[in-house]
C-alpha cells in the first residue's frame, strides 16, 4: 500500500514539474521549434530533460547574459553610416555597428595562403595582438602558432589569446605555458564544469579571430588547427574561407573581443580602441556583424530573412551543417519557387552524422520546391557564406543552423559592394564545382526512419 502511493505521489509530481517547465518554456518566448524540442523532451523524459534544461537552459542563460552584458556599438557619426540594404538595416537596428566604407580583403578558400595571411598579420602587429578561437589544435600547427605567439610577447607586443573552454579543452593548460612565460596572457571563456563562477555546458564562444593593432583583422571559419590550415597541404584537410580585412571595421571587431576578454578574464585588454589610421583604405563597404546571446535579438538571423526575401536572381549557400530555422527555410523555398536561382551547398558527409539526418527534411523541401541541392565531396566542407545577387554578402563563423543563430557567439562580416559579393559567389562556385547533387536514401527501415525523425525533432538544440 504503502509503495503504491509513493509510486502515485511520484507519478503526480512528475506530472506538475512537467507542466510546470513546459509552461515556463512557452514563457521565454524562444524560437518555436527550439521550444518545441524542449517541451517534448519534459513530457515524455521528465527526468532527463528537466535537469538538462535546468544546466542548459534560459535561467542560466540569463543569468550570464546579467553577467557579460550586451555588445554595444561605438557612436558614430552620420558621415560614417552608409546607406544599404535591409539586411544593413536590421544588424544597425539590432543595435550592430554600421556599414563603413573604405576597406581592402583579401579571400583565403585555402588552409595554405589562410595560414600564411594570419602568420603575417602576427609578425606584423607591432603594439597590440588579440586572437580567438573556438578550437586551438594540440598538433604541429597549433604548437607553431602558440610559439609565434609566444615570440611576439617576448618583443613587447601585447598579446592576448582567447579559448573556448569546450573547444580548447586539451591546449588551454601547459600547451600555451609559453605564451604566458612570454608575458602574454590566456583567457578561457565560459568553463564547462560548475566548479567556477562562470560557467555554462551550453553556450559556446565559437568566434574565430585575429587583430592586430586596430589595424587589420583575420576571420572566418577556420579554427587553429592542422586539419584547417598550415604551412603546407594537409591530407584530407577541410574545406573552409578566411579573409584579412584592413580598414575602420577593425575597430568594431575589437569591441565585441574587448567585451569578450572582459567577461571571460574580469580584466581589461591593454590599449586603446582604433590607435593608429586603419590600413587598407580600399572600396569594400562591410559590416562588423556579431550575433549569441550576448546581441540584442538574432539579427544575423534576421538580416539574412531579409536578404532572402529581397533576392531576385541568385541565392548561394554553403554551410556544413544546414539546420536552419522554419522562416528562412520557407524563405528559401518560396523564392527557389518563385524562380530564384537558389543553390545550397553542404558536405555530402559532415563530421556529424545526427546533424546530416537532421538536414534531411530541409533539404528536400528545398530540392522539392526547385533549388539545387549539392554535396562536396572531396572533403569535408567547413566553409560559410551567402551571396545575394550582387547586394549582399556574409561569411564569418556562424554556420546556418539554429545552434549559431540562437546560441553561439558568432561573428563575421556581412558585405554589400557588388564585387565583394561576386568574389563570394565565385568562391561558392568553386565548391559547386567539386560537388554532386545530393542523394537521399530512398527507403530506410524502421529504424533508420525513427533516426531521422528524432534527429529532426532535436534539430533546434543540435
Amino acid at each position: 500500500m504503502f509503495t503504491s502511493l509513493l509510486l502515485h505521489g511520484a507519478s503526480v509530481l512528475t506530472g506538475v514539474l512537467a507542466f510546470v517547465f513546459a509552461v515556463r518554456i512557452l514563457r521565454e518566448r524562444r524560437p518555436p521549434a527550439n521550444a518545441l524540442s524542449w517541451i517534448v523532451g519534459v513530457v515524455l523524459a521528465p527526468y532527463v530533460a528537466i535537469p538538462l534544461y535546468l544546466l542548459l537552459g534560459g535561467a542560466r542563460t540569463r543569468e550570464i547574459l546579467r553577467k557579460k552584458g550586451r555588445l554595444r556599438a561605438r557612436g558614430q557619426s552620420a558621415e560614417a553610416v552608409v546607406p544599404c540594404s535591409p539586411a544593413a538595416r536590421v544588424l544597425t537596428a539590432r543595435g550592430g555597428p554600421p556599414p563603413r566604407p573604405g576597406h581592402r580583403i583579401s579571400w583565403f578558400s585555402d588552409g595554405v595562403g589562410s595560414y600564411h595571411a594570419l602568420v603575417d598579420l602576427i609578425r606584423g602587429a607591432r603594439r597590440r595582438l588579440w586572437v580567438q578561437t573556438f578550437i586551438l589544435g594540440r598538433d604541429p600547427v597549433g604548437a607553431a602558432l602558440v610559439e609565434t605567439l609566444a615570440e611576439r610577447a617576448r618583443e613587447g607586443v601585447e598579446v592576448c589569446l582567447l579559448l573556448d573552454a569546450m573547444g580548447g579543452w586539451g591546449a588551454r593548460g601547459r600547451f600555451v605555458d609559453p605564451i604566458r612565460r612570454a608575458g602574454g596572457r590566456v583567457g578561457v571563456f565560459l568553463p564547462v564544469l560548475p566548479l567556477r563562477r562562470r560557467w555554462s555546458a551550453n553556450l559556446r564562444n565559437h568566434r574565430k579571430l585575429a587583430l592586430a593593432d586596430g589595424r587589420g583583422a583575420w576571420l572566418g571559419g577556420m579554427n587553429l588547427a592542422e586539419e584547417y590550415l598550415g604551412p603546407a597541404e594537409h591530407p584530407g584537410r577541410w574545406a573552409d574561407l578566411a579573409a584579412v580585412v584592413e580598414g575602420p571595421a577593425v575597430t568594431d571587431l575589437e569591441e565585441g573581443f574587448r567585451a569578450d576578454w572582459r567577461f571571460a578574464t574580469g580584466t581589461e585588454p591593454g590599449g586603446s580602441v582604433g590607435v593608429g589610421e586603419p590600413l587598407g583604405r580600399g572600396p569594400a563597404t562591410v559590416q562588423a556583424a556579431a550575433a549569441g546571446p550576448d546581441v540584442a535579438g538574432n539579427p544575423l538571423r534576421d538580416a539574412l530573412l531579409a536578404a532572402f526575401a529581397g533576392a531576385r536572381r541568385h541565392v548561394w549557400v554553403v554551410s556544413p551543417y544546414f539546420l536552419p530555422d522554419e522562416a528562412l527555410l520557407q524563405m528559401l523555398a518560396v523564392q527557389a519557387r518563385a524562380g530564384v536561382e537558389v543553390t545550397v551547398v553542404v558536405p555530402e558527409r559532415s563530421n556529424h552524422r545526427l546533424a546530416d539526418w537532421a538536414r534531411e527534411r530541409p533539404l528536400q523541401i528545398l530540392r522539392d520546391a526547385g533549388a539545387r541541392v549539392l554535396g562536396y565531396g572531396r572533403s569535408m566542407i567547413h566553409a560559410k557564406l551567402v551571396a545575394v545577387d550582387e547586394s549582399f554578402g556574409l561569411f564569418g563563423s556562424a554556420n546556418l543552423d539554429m545552434r549559431s543563430l540562437y546560441l553561439n557567439f558568432e561573428v563575421g562580416l556581412a558585405l554589400y559592394t557588388p564585387a565583394d559579393v561576386r568574389a563570394l559567389r565565385r568562391i561558392a562556385a568553386e565548391y559547386a564545382s567539386a560537388s554532386r547533387p545530393l542523394a537521399f536514401p530512398h527507403r530506410r527501415g524502421n529504424v533508420g526512419e525513427l533516426l531521422v525523425d528524432l534527429a529532426d525533432l532535436l534539430a533546434p538544440l543540435l
